[in-house]
């Protein structure tokens, strides 16, 4: 792929018309991961930059596919940390969408993909 692209897994739909970029990152289970003024925040520690960071990633995956029909989703999956409200909306000005921010629980992750399917 051109250029440097960073990103643990890629997850293609079954029918091939989306793909999930998903970063993961194992943040601590004391303190909770949330939305602060629009910005990423575990604790009160900023890490905002994990958001653009996909961002960058999914934009560059999205580039090198040049497939137009196929919609691509930046994800990042935090283990241990507890998401608030189960699914953050981030937004980054590195990518159009949302990078959603999710917890690592196969059921609740399961669940989000199956209901963004019918988003396409």
């Amino acid at each position: 792929m051109p250029g440097s692209a960073n990103f643990d897994h890629t997850l293609p739909s079954p029918c091939g018309t989306a793909v999930f970029v998903l970063n993961s990152k194992r943040w601590h289970a004391r303190l909770p991961t949330h939305l602060r003024d629009g910005r990423v925040h575990f604790g009160d520690e900023d890490r905002h930059g994990q958001i653009d960071a996909v961002a960058r990633s999914t934009a560059r995956l999205q580039d090198a596919l040049a497939m137009p029909d196929v919609v691509v989703w930046p994800l990042l999956v935090v283990h241990g940390s507890p998401v608030a409200g189960g699914v953050l909306d981030a937004r980054s000005p590195r990518w159009a969408g949302p990078v959603y921010v999710l917890r690592l629980a196969l059921k609740l992750i399961v669940k989000w993909l199956k209901m963004s399917m019918v988003r396409w």
